[in-house]
């Protein structure tokens, strides 16, 4: 019998942050920002909850990443975030959306639903130097930025190198049958939760099954180490379709906003 109720769900989807080496951790006006490093991409991400007043929370937060360099602000507001039209008024303050995505959940209680097999493709976890250079290739050839290097590279195969127990997380990449990577993604599992992160795959390589078999293969691993449910922000018109078709259920929308701060 499962015990993830909506309620639940969406207080586990709030609980998800990533804090990598390098961020910095800030409470603006009762607001959770993290300025992060250049190389995450993220930039200076504020995360509201509950706002009791939002022209003074929106100055405020404003205010520091201005003060810190920032050209700009990224918000992201939760299904869960009040008051409920607060990416309204951060529209209305200047922002524009950037990314919207539904936040989406799969009860793993009963196990995981079979699709089937996924003809040509084979998944294989991240455990060496090889294949954290074909995760790193397919990542940096989607979502941009430059494979990990120097100190951070270094980071990265010293915690391949410590026992799965000790790891924070796992991630998964996708074959051809010639050995050519074509997709990848990440988890990490949380009080019994599988947060599942950044999974992609090469434009040239879309429509093969391959995000299907990094999502179940990441499924598989994570039940194998006692996850209960599995969460991940899906963009609504990419890889939201897959994972409702695998058994996802919807429970809000979530958008990332992107508020100038006046700096150049």
């Amino acid at each position: 019998m499962t015990t993830w109720t909506r309620e639940a769900v969406l207080a586990a989807s709030d609980a998800w942050r990533w804090v990598p080496g390098g961020a910095e951790t800030l409470v603006v006006d009762g607001v959770d920002v993290i300025d992060y490093p250049a190389w995450a991409l993220m930039g200076f991400y504020a995360r509201p909850q509950v706002v009791a007043d939002p022209g003074r929370t929106v100055a405020a937060v404003v205010k520091v990443a201005r003060e810190r360099g920032r050209a700009k602000v990224q918000w992201w507001v939760s299904p869960s975030t009040r008051p409920v039209d607060f990416a309204d008024f951060l529209i209305a303050q200047g922002a524009t959306l950037d990314v919207e995505t539904e936040v989406y959940a799969l009860d793993l209680t009963d196990g995981i639903p079979d699709h089937g097999p996924t003809e040509g493709l084979v998944a294989r976890l991240v455990q060496d130097e090889a294949t954290l250079d074909d995760a790193e290739h397919v990542t940096a050839a989607v979502w941009g930025g430059e494979p990990s290097s120097g100190a951070r590279r270094a980071q990265k195969l010293a915690a391949l190198a410590r026992p799965a127990a000790e790891q924070d997380g796992f991630q998964v990449v996708v074959y051809d049958a010639a050995g050519a990577p074509l997709a990848t993604g990440g988890c990490q599992i949380v009080d019994r939760v599988a947060r599942l992160w950044s999974a992609c795959t090469l434009p040239e390589a879309r429509g093969r099954g391959a995000y299907r078999l990094v999502l179940e293969r990441r499924l598989e691993v994570a039940v194998e180490h006692g996850a209960t449910l599995a969460l991940v922000h899906a963009s609504v018109g990419t890889s939201g379709p897959i994972v409702r078709r695998i058994g996802f259920t919807p429970y809000g929308t979530g958008r990332i906003l992107a508020q100038p701060t006046g700096m150049e």
